[in-house]
């Protein structure tokens, strides 16, 4: 079986700068949720260790607002840092309370880590996440400079990409909601759920991507196998690949080549006569009818089956979607919670009292 480090390998040997290849066909930094007007792309610009558009960004506000579908481009990634601190410094000096500056500066900071994002975008992880580029920093310099004009080009390239088809286009909306929450939510806790959230449905996104999926197999999250039994809206197919799926969860199935074609249940693992595992899928229950109903990818595994075709699909376990309630009211850390005051019966208080 090809482990990750060889595939990796190869592809990094076959990319070259007159043709790179891809890693993703997706854009790697997920469409906006509204399609009305074309998303805002601001760099930040870095002069002598200072940010010097500082006006043109985004900046810590009472309103915990983010501005309406712009995506906040570093070149580099300590240019994220230094925005963060130059613009809390002088939303602080313009007289905005220190507590939700640095809250505001805190979740800025969580969301640039979940990779895919369009709020905050790291130039040098999203070339990572989109092209096979070369793991030696000067080399991967040079490729970088060789296959694209500018910078203006290295972004376009990022941002764009094929579409990707339902139901993984369902995954963009509660995605980009979890970390706009993220961005405006008044809890810390609320803060970590939505950023955790957002990053497994980002990573489902990736994974399931007709490209990503090939390297998402290699690390488990994306399962290949084969179909040979089928009975009803029940197939049987053996695990041709490592695997991260668990009993009673929900999976999509992929299509190689294709996409995500529809869900199926995992309903139990087993093994062959030859010692080779097996899942047994189940299609979804029908509420109204109480029959199992399955989807197109199950009806592709079973027309397999019935056809003689020894054919490959991808299971990828279904992420967790469900966003909890946002938190309206504000929570700081570094304040100072009022004391609690209870009345005492005045026998207790004097019980309590210090005698001499």
């Amino acid at each position: 079986m090809q482990t990750l480090s060889h595939y990796a390998a190869a592809q990094r040997q076959r990319s070259t700068p007159q043709a790179p290849l891809q890693r993703l066909s997706a854009p790697w930094v997920l469409p906006w949720t509204s399609t009305s007007s074309a998303a805002k792309i601001v760099r930040i610009v870095t002069v002598g260790g200072k940010v010097a558009n500082l006006d043109d960004l985004p900046s810590p506000s009472a309103d915990f607002a983010w501005p309406y579908r712009v995506s906040v481009v570093a070149e580099h990634p300590g240019a994220i840092d230094m925005w963060l601190r130059d613009t809390t410094a002088a939303a602080i000096a313009s007289g905005l309370e220190p507590a939700i500056a640095m809250s505001w500066r805190r979740r800025v900071k969580a969301v640039s880590g979940v990779l895919g994002n369009p709020f905050v975008v790291s130039l040098a992880d999203a070339l990572d996440g989109k092209w096979w580029l070369p793991t030696d920093p000067v080399e991967r310099t040079a490729f970088v400079r060789r296959a694209f004009v500018d910078v203006s080009e290295q972004i376009s390239s990022v941002f764009s990409g094929t579409p990707v088809v339902p139901p993984l286009s369902g995954l963009v909306n509660p995605a980009n909601t979890a970390v706009d929450r993220a961005l405006t939510s008044r809890s810390a806790n609320a803060e970590y759920r939505y950023v955790t959230i957002a990053g497994a449905m980002t990573a489902a996104y990736r994974a399931q991507d007709v490209i990503g999926m090939y390297e998402a197999m290699l690390t488990g999250e994306t399962t290949l196998v084969t179909p040979v039994a089928a009975e009803g809206a029940q197939v049987v197919a053996t695990v041709d690949s490592q695997t991260k799926l668990k009993m009673g969860k929900q999976a999509h199935v992929l299509v190689p080549g294709f996409g995500g074609v529809g869900l199926a249940r995992v309903d139990s693992f087993g093994m062959t006569s030859d010692g080779r595992m097996t899942v047994t899928l189940t299609g979804t229950l029908n509420a109204k009818t109480g029959t199992l109903r399955a989807s197109t990818g199950l009806l592709e595994m079973i027309r397999a089956v019935t056809k003689g075709r020894q054919r490959s699909f991808g299971l990828f376990e279904t992420p967790f979607t469900r966003l909890p309630n946002p938190v309206r009211r504000p929570v700081f850390l570094d304040r100072q919670a009022p004391p609690i005051v209870r009345d005492v019966p005045l026998a207790v208080s004097l019980a309590g009292a210090l005698t001499r």
